[in-house]
């Protein structure tokens, strides 16, 4: 059984930083109730480009976490919704 918690909005709009599973993490919206499969790796940047891509490699190790946190964006999602109800 999986475990499914509701996160509560803080300072600002945003969620408390998670650090999630590294794999199978799901994630529902709050607003619409779309649910996401999400996969996270921690890198390392090697190389910055003139076009502001870079290059990167894997960390490796049991030190190191990926942490990440969410927040609505209300001018997106309004944006998003309007073009799907004309679609």
């Amino acid at each position: 059984m999986s475990k499914f918690h509701v996160e509560q909005e803080t300072e600002g709009g945003w969620s408390r930083w998670v650090p999630p599973e590294m794999k199978a993490y799901k994630m529902a919206c709050c607003d619409c109730a779309l649910v996401h499969d999400m996969e996270f790796k921690v890198v390392k940047v090697t190389k910055t480009m003139k076009d502001g891509t870079w290059l990167y490699e894997e960390v490796k190790g049991k030190r190191y976490r990926v942490m990440f946190r969410a927040r609505r964006n209300p001018r997106s999602t309004g944006q998003l919704r309007r073009h799907k109800a004309k679609a």
